[in-house]
């Protein structure tokens, strides 16, 4: 690599199969945004497949270096791949934040900490990304912000980007420009950012990809299709999150009544053992390769016990909390069976738990369940880490 000898001395392989993989991951998507733009849907997926698969490829030979069995592996060498793209970006960050308040082109040998402060434009580093606010910059230029003012300025940014900003990086590694393949192109223009206070989590509505319009949102770390996630809770954080992202006038009052609501409705669903509510699991290895006895294993043995054999290693199941069981209402089996096959394995302190049948839609009604449980996993925590940044009023929602 280039920093152990210049590309006048020697050219490693691994140079020469990443400049391969990369001119032709180019040429795809080249075609993937020329089929878009045609609204050729076919052809699009067709070639951004192709373009995903050489960038699985380029990024696999940074993760071969790390394992062990690989014939050049190399801690050192994986480090200095993902130490030198973070180093890159926060080059790139700060010094382009500096030109754009204040035309400031000249080295900043304090980058890395400098760009880790609130900036006036750079408002986020992500692993190869800048996202730059520019409303306020365009602004101050006296014009209105629109996507078509903002893919103007960001072609100006761009070109200072990749000329005076990263010829000072490439001069600080003695990288030859000519064989360097650094290079920062705009990919989105989006209407609005919401960030969540823990890194790589947020939310953009994109207007723009790449030069074509367009319109979706992106979400990036914010859990809305876990697949453990009940329909009802994936329902609400899309909807929260595209009352964030889409109108132009966000109503933080009618977000929170949306979420009110939809406990209200969730504790209904709870109370009447509503599968569509609760949480899925499955029976995913053979039970032998269980250290430990997971709390959904357990519940799963406890239907076992009760009710009748079902689960076994790939079956899959609801898992209901409990606060107990109500043997008064339930059926004589299941009181034999509690009193039998249960008491001989559990206790009824191990009846916190139980898991029903994909096919149970409704939980039987002598189970108790425990529904302050259900709700604060459902519906609860998840507002609550959604909604952080409206809730403390902090100014993490950026539009124009």
């Amino acid at each position: 690599g280039c920093i152990y000898k210049s590309h006048k001395q020697e050219k490693s392989m691994f140079y020469d199969i990443i400049k391969t993989l990369f001119n032709q991951r180019k040429i795809y998507k080249g075609m993937m945004f020329d089929a878009k733009k045609k609204g050729d849907d076919e052809s699009e997926k067709l070639y951004d497949s192709r373009q995903m698969a050489y960038k699985i490829l380029l990024n696999s030979l940074y993760g071969v270096m790390a394992q062990r069995f690989f014939r050049f592996y190399s801690l050192d060498l994986a480090s200095s791949v993902t130490l030198t793209g973070q180093e890159l970006i926060k080059f790139a960050g700060d010094h382009v934040d500096n030109y754009m308040v204040s035309k400031d082109l000249s080295l900043n040998k304090n980058f890395s900490t400098d760009c880790e402060v609130s900036r006036e434009y750079l408002k986020y580093c992500d692993t190869d990304s800048l996202f730059i606010w520019m409303k306020p910059y365009i602004e101050s230029k006296g014009k209105k912000a629109t996507v078509e003012t903002v893919e103007e300025e960001t072609k100006n940014i761009q070109t200072i980007l990749n000329t005076t900003i990263l010829d000072m990086y490439c001069k600080l590694h003695s990288i030859p420009k000519e064989e360097s393949m650094l290079e920062l192109k705009n990919e989105l223009i989006c209407k609005r950012y919401y960030a969540l206070s823990a890194k790589k989590k947020y939310g953009l509505n994109v207007v723009s990809n790449e030069g074509v319009s367009t319109n979706f949102n992106k979400i990036t770390g914010i859990e809305t299709r876990r697949s453990d996630f009940s329909e009802l809770t994936k329902e609400m954080l899309t909807h929260i999150l595209d009352n964030i992202l889409i109108p132009e006038n966000i109503s933080i009052p009618e977000i929170f009544e949306y979420a009110d609501k939809i406990e209200t409705e969730a504790r209904l669903r709870a109370r009447k053992g509503d599968s569509t509510i609760f949480k899925s699991v499955s029976f995913s290895k053979p039970f032998e390769e269980y250290k430990a006895l997971p709390q959904h294993i357990k519940g799963m043995l406890i239907w076992n016990e009760l009710e009748y054999d079902h689960f076994r290693y790939g079956t899959r199941g609801t898992l209901f909390p409990l606060k107990g069981i109500d043997l008064m209402k339930a059926p004589e089996t299941v009181k034999h069976n509690f009193y039998t096959k249960f008491s001989e394995k559990f206790t009824n302190s191990d009846l916190d738990v139980i898991v029903a049948p994909d096919d149970v839609e409704t939980l039987p009604d002598y189970y108790i369940v425990d529904v302050e449980k259900v709700i604060k996993f459902a519906i609860t925590d998840r507002v609550g880490i959604l909604l952080e940044p409206l809730a403390k009023k902090e100014e993490e929602v950026l539009t124009w």
